[in-house]
């Protein structure tokens, strides 16, 4: 008997599984498996890195875990989920940088 394969809803999922290589902040090596990420910056400047995929909407629950080697000179890492990258200003704001500046100062105004 030959084996059916059933389309089911879940049939097109696909999941993220390394880091996208294409677009990612200046001072950031990747390795060539995708997984290990290196800062690559003396200064103390903000990066961010994503996923090669998006969490698919289908997935009501979703887990990812990630192992920081070495927590840097100042010890500030975020870790969390994102938009999809966003490099175009609004008036004189860039949209990247304001998201950057909320994260790691929220209660100090961008604008003033």
């Amino acid at each position: 008997m030959e084996d059916l394969e059933l389309p089911t809803p879940f049939n097109n999922i696909v999941l993220l599984n390394a880091w996208k290589v294409e677009n990612k902040s200046p001072f950031i090596d990747i390795d060539s498996s995708g997984l290990k990420v290196c800062y690559t910056d003396p200064d103390d400047k903000a990066i961010i890195i994503r996923a090669n995929h998006p969490i698919p909407l289908e997935c009501m629950i979703f887990y990812f875990e990630i192992k920081i080697i070495d927590k840097g000179r100042n010890g500030m890492i975020g870790v969390g989920y994102c938009a999809k990258q966003n490099d175009k200003e609004i008036g004189n704001i860039n949209v990247k940088t304001k998201y950057i500046h909320d994260m790691f100062m929220p209660d100090i105004s961008y604008y003033s």
